[in-house]
């Protein structure tokens, strides 16, 4: 079974093991980014104008359309696009334009049903909508 589903080894893991999961995981992804000298890796760069994170952002628009191919658009991942140049919401984007697929494969395994809001596949809507609205940091 896919790690999202229940019935599979993290899951049933000890919060013990998956704390030493996740500091293994981190060490490793640590190291892995010691290894290579910036300069030595500019072929990871994206292309586009602009500083790492526009052209990261930049590269995110495909990204969800090739996410939501064939399924609802989410009106908030949409608005949180138009809102990104003003606001900090690179990682909380990023997650969002995932849980679509991750719900529609839950789905797919007969987990969930899918819902009629779009906006609900999203596991922190709620704290995406606020974001892009402007009072989550009230």
């Amino acid at each position: 079974m896919p790690y999202t589903c229940e019935g599979n080894w993290l899951h049933e893991a000890s919060d013990t093991e998956r704390e030493h999961l996740e500091a293994a995981t981190i060490g490793l992804l640590a190291r892995l980014h010691d290894q290579v000298p910036p300069n030595s890796a500019e072929f990871l760069e994206l292309p586009g104008l602009g500083d790492a994170l526009r052209r990261h952002v930049t590269a995110q628009r495909p990204y969800c359309e090739w996410v939501v191919d064939g399924l609802a658009r989410s009106p908030l991942i949409e608005d949180a696009f138009e809102r990104l140049a003003e606001l900090w919401l690179y990682a909380a984007l990023r997650h969002a334009v995932v849980m679509p697929r991750i719900a529609c494969r839950r789905a797919h395994f007969g987990e969930v049903a899918v819902p009629v809001d779009p906006d609900t596949l999203i596991l922190h809507h709620g704290s995406l909508r606020a974001m892009v609205q402007g009072s989550y940091w009230d």
